[in-house]
């Protein structure tokens, strides 16, 4: 785990904090994303092509791990 919150720390440029502290920002980054690939998945086909998605850019995402970006 030490492993992803250093490479956190470094993708971001933070300084290192608080271990607690990384590993709660992690995990809250983990369920945003859980949290917007849901929301992404309820959007009707014409929202997503306001927005310039098609539902094979939906599912590409949708189908990625929390931990992936």
């Amino acid at each position: 785990m030490s492993k992803v919150i250093d490479s956190v720390r470094t993708y971001q440029g933070c300084p290192p904090r608080n271990s607690l502290l990384a590993y709660i920002e992690v995990v809250n980054t983990w369920f945003e994303r859980i949290k917007y690939r849901r929301q992404l998945q309820s959007l009707p086909d014409y929202l997503l092509k306001d927005v310039g998605l098609t539902s094979g850019d939906v599912y590409k995402e949708s189908m990625k791990r929390f931990w992936q970006r």
